[in-house]
C-alpha cells in the first residue's frame, strides 16, 4: 500500500509539473515573460497622466467639497483649532499633490531621458506619504475634539449643509488606516522598482527591452 501511494503521489507530481510548464508555455511562448521596455512607458506616459486628470476631476471633485463643508461646521467652540484646518487641508492636499507630480511625470517622459524619467516614477510616493502623514496628524487632531466642536448650548453650523465634521474625519481616518499598511508596501515597491507598476504586459520593444527570464525544463 506505501509503495503504491508513493508511486500515485509522483504520478500526481509530474502531472502538476507538466501543467504548470503547458499553463506557463501558452502564457509566454519564447519561455520569459513580456514586459514594455521604458521607452513605451515613456510614450504612454502622457496619455496616462491625461487621463488621471480628467478622471480625478469629473469623478472625485466631490470629495474636497465634501471636506471643505465638514470644515464650515466646525464651530469656534471646538477644543482644537487645528481640526477645521485639518479637515481642509486633509481633502484638497493630497488629491492635488497626486495631479502635479502625474504632470511633472508625464513632462519629463517628453523629455524623452530614460533615467530621469525612471527616478521622477519614485515621486509618485510622494502622495501616499503625504496620505499618510496626514492620517497620523488627523488621528491626533481627532482625539482632542469632542461635541463642542459640532454642536454647543443648543447651536449647530448648518453653513456646510448636515455634514457632520467629527463622523466625517473618523470614517476616513479608519479607512485610510485600514489601507495604511498598502501605502506602506506601495512606497517600498515605488522605492525599490519604480517602473513595476508603469510598464504593462505588452510585447517589448527593440531599444531597451526588460523582460523576466522563465527557463524551459
Amino acid at each position: 500500500i506505501l509503495v503504491q501511494g508513493s508511486v500515485i503521489a509522483s504520478g500526481n507530481q509530474r502531472l502538476q509539473k507538466a501543467y504548470s510548464h503547458s499553463a506557463a508555455s501558452r502564457a509566454w511562448p519564447n519561455g520569459e515573460i513580456q514586459r514594455k521596455d521604458t521607452v513605451a512607458v515613456m510614450a504612454d506616459q502622457p496619455l496616462q497622466a491625461c487621463a488621471s486628470v480628467c478622471f480625478t476631476v469629473i469623478c472625485c471633485s466631490w470629495l474636497p467639497v465634501l471636506f471643505f463643508l465638514g470644515a464650515a461646521n466646525v464651530l469656534d467652540t471646538c477644543p482644537t483649532d487645528k481640526f477645521k484646518l485639518w479637515l481642509q487641508i486633509y481633502g484638497i492636499v493630497p488629491m492635488v499633490t497626486g495631479l502635479v507630480v502625474q504632470v511633472i511625470v508625464a513632462v519629463i517622459a517628453c523629455m524623452g531621458d530614460r533615467d530621469t524619467f525612471k527616478m521622477s516614477l519614485r515621486l509618485q510616493i510622494l502622495p501616499m506619504l503625504l496620505t499618510f502623514c496626514l492620517m497620523i496628524w488627523g488621528w491626533v487632531e481627532y482625539s482632542k475634539t469632542n461635541e463642542a466642536c459640532v454642536e454647543f448650548g443648543g447651536h449647530k453650523s448648518t453653513v456646510g449643509g448636515d455634514v457632520n465634521p467629527r463622523t466625517l474625519a473618523l470614517a476616513f481616518l479608519i479607512m485610510y488606516s485600514i489601507c495604511a499598511p498598502c501605502f506602506l508596501c506601495g512606497i517600498c515597491a515605488f522605492l525599490v522598482n519604480p517602473t513595476a507598476f508603469a510598464a504593462a504586459t505588452a510585447a517589448p520593444s527593440n531599444n531597451d527591452p526588460q523582460t523576466i527570464g522563465m527557463s524551459n525544463p
